[in-house]
């Protein structure tokens, strides 16, 4: 987990500080260097096919792809996590209308409902974020709704509102504290997804606007040249690798501190 989190910390540096450096142009275009190997002259990762700086691109890239992981991660968590405490909270028909409409988007897979989306609305980043969100926003209000129907009947939820509480403050003071523990978790896995997706939008053609740098367009643009120049593909498709082990990793030790039922120093 530490190590994971150094190597996000780094990304995120990377994200915020990287585009202002200078020398790293990811829009020049060497002839001379189309396919440069690792460690060719400034190209410390190489060159691509058309000569632009592979770091350089990695680096103007790493922005737009946090983006894509978090944005609609926390987008589906303020809308899904709203819906589904008042489905959990609630019951009934409010329970019923809001889960059957979401059980509609989850009926079809994720990948092909982005991609969906994607292709109707065009490719940019903005576009990659909206339908991104639609996926995440299902998914959160499952996992709310679960939650909150856990703790709904508990004494002390109970007695709040036998005192007169309202619902909004019942929610808010009382419920909504016993549910952020599984969604802090799931907001590091579903980000590492998000960012797997997003890059596999790219892949497509339905991802940022060329000549933009992304990672998914890197790889989709490398991999036609496998045989002559295998770094152009592999070095993006690495990074893409490491980033989304290590949010996952940090999701799953973020499980182990955060769960209740953890047994610790010895008591039962």
């Amino acid at each position: 987990m530490i190590v994971s989190l150094l190597v996000l910390i780094v990304v995120v540096g990377v994200a915020a500080i990287g585009p202002t450096l200078p020398g790293l142009d990811p829009y020049a275009i060497r002839p001379q260097l189309r396919f440069a190997a690792p460690g060719t002259g400034t190209y410390v990762l190489g060159g691509d096919e058309l000569g632009r700086d592979v770091l350089a691109r990695l680096v103007h890239a790493t922005r737009p792809s946090l983006v894509i992981g978090f944005a609609p991660t926390f987008l589906g968590l303020v809308i899904g996590g709203f819906l589904g405490l008042l489905a959990g909270y609630f019951g009934g028909v409010i329970d019923d209308v809001l889960m059957r409409i979401l059980e509609v988007a989850l009926a079809f897979p994720s990948i092909l409902l982005a991609i969906g989306i994607a292709a109707a609305i065009g490719p940019s980043l903005t576009n990659i974020v909206i339908s991104l969100s639609v996926i995440c926003v299902p998914f959160f209000a499952r996992v709310v709704r679960a939650s909150v129907i856990s703790v709904r009947r508990l004494e002390f939820v109970v007695a709040c509102e036998a005192l007169g509480a309202t619902h909004a403050r019942t929610l808010a003071r009382h419920i909504l504290p016993q549910v952020l523990s599984p969604l802090i978790v799931m907001v590091s896995i579903q980000a590492g997804r998000m960012i797997l997706m997003g890059a596999g939008l790219s892949f497509l053609g339905l991802g940022i606007r060329p000549p933009d740098p992304d990672w998914g367009a890197m790889l989709s643009s490398g991999q036609r040249f496998l045989s002559v120049a295998p770094h152009v593909a592999t070095i993006p498709g690495l990074v893409i690798f490491v980033v989304t082990v290590c949010l996952n990793v940090v999701g799953d030790a973020l499980r182990d501190v955060l769960d209740p039922r953890r047994v610790t120093g010895g008591g039962v």
